[in-house]
């Protein structure tokens, strides 16, 4: 979607990489600090020219803002906005977020502080400050994402995991001899135990243990490693890819956008869904918590899949259906999240954009136009 006629208003988030001292007209010298910074502004015939322009590096300096965004050092991040007619919303808004103002900045024609907030060094605490401004005066918002590479969780993201999953029980059930209700419930028991002693483990993922579990909790004489192999010839039998989930991908590649898939498992079981499924030519690189040594929901995951791949964190988003995984513990490290809901259920104050499909992909996320990156 192009906002080309649509005007509004809108929040203009970055992130600084280095201290920077600047002059800027009658503000004189200003020294800003390096961290994750807010500009409110509006563009009542065309907020899509307004973004653009603010996420370019090329352009002429000729507002307070440009002097920000044409240094090397100012990564441009997000966009989150909001139609409307009213003007004012643009000084509500400003007036209502609770950061250090950059004062008398963007602001000579208002009688607001500042329209520059400086919102610390924290991902989710800068995005959710941004979204109660937003919120307090009664304005649904949208955003849209700048960033080179986009990460992709795969089971309940690319892959239907979940309904694969109670197929391959239930026949392994009929093939054992074992009530399928029972067989089911005493699976997801054992599961849950396990996941409860190795939170942040990869083990967790093991089904061995998961069946030798249950097998105690049935009272039967089972072979764990057999119904470990049973289990994942029946899951690559039944699962499938989400229809959106190629022809996003197919897109994502054709835009620019490098293709990440970052899951949590073992590696031998995840890499046979993306082939199984015709995924895995689609994908430029490829994670998995077996090879990190730990799952996504531990605070170092995505420090550790950064450094793997040699990315910045201020260039990558992450999608997937995770609020944890793939949200809040990435957002530690930098790396901004979208979440997938795909039964249209919703997350108040996540800091964070939600969608329904993998469609929607093409409507939020935008390739940053500024040459050559800075490094950090």
């Amino acid at each position: 979607m192009k906002l080309v006629t649509v005007g509004g208003i809108y929040c203009f988030l970055g992130k600084l990489l280095a201290d920077e001292a600047m002059r800027i007209g009658s503000l004189g010298d200003i020294e800003l600090e390096k961290g994750y910074y807010a500009y409110v502004g509006s563009a009542m015939k065309g907020l899509d020219a307004r973004l653009d322009r603010h996420a370019r590096l090329d352009k002429k300096v000729k507002w307070h803002i440009d002097h920000l965004t044409t240094k090397r050092s100012f990564i441009p991040m997000t966009a989150m906005y909001a139609l409307t007619r009213l003007r004012r919303a643009e000084h509500s808004v400003a007036m209502g977020i609770e950061g250090q103002p950059i004062e008398g900045f963007g602001c000579t024609d208002c009688e607001c502080t500042s329209h520059l907030f400086y919102l610390g060094e924290g991902l989710t605490e800068a995005r959710k400050t941004v979204e109660r401004a937003l919120s307090s005066v009664g304005l649904d918002h949208d955003f849209l994402e700048w960033a080179k590479c986009v990460v992709l969780d795969l089971d309940g993201t690319l892959v239907d995991y979940g309904v694969a999953r109670r197929a391959a029980l239930l026949d392994m059930a009929d093939r054992i001899g074992v009530n399928g209700s029972d067989f089911l419930e005493e699976y997801f028991s054992a599961r849950n135990q396990l996941y409860g002693l190795l939170p942040a483990d990869p083990r967790k993922y093991s089904k061995e243990l998961v069946f030798e579990l249950l097998s105690k909790g049935l009272n039967l004489h089972l072979d764990p490693t057999g119904l470990e192999e049973m289990y994942w010839m029946q899951i690559i039998e039944h699962l499938e890819a989400f229809p959106d989930a190629a022809p996003t991908m197919s897109w994502l590649r054709n835009e620019g956008f490098e293709v990440y898939v970052f899951s949590d498992g073992l590696k031998k079981n995840q890499e046979a869904k993306l082939e199984s499924t015709g995924l895995a030519i689609l994908t430029s690189r490829v994670s998995i918590s077996e090879d990190l040594g730990v799952n996504k929901a531990d605070p170092g995951a995505y420090d550790l899949f950064l450094q793997e791949w040699g990315l910045r964190g201020e260039d990558v988003v992450m999608v997937g259906d995770s609020l944890i995984e793939d949200v809040e513990s990435a957002q530690r490290s930098g790396v901004r999240g979208i979440l997938l809901a795909r039964d249209g259920s919703t997350e108040r104050g996540t800091g964070s954009p939600q969608i329904r499909n993998l469609e929607a992909l093409r409507v939020l996320l935008r390739l940053p136009q500024r040459g050559q990156l800075a490094q950090p």
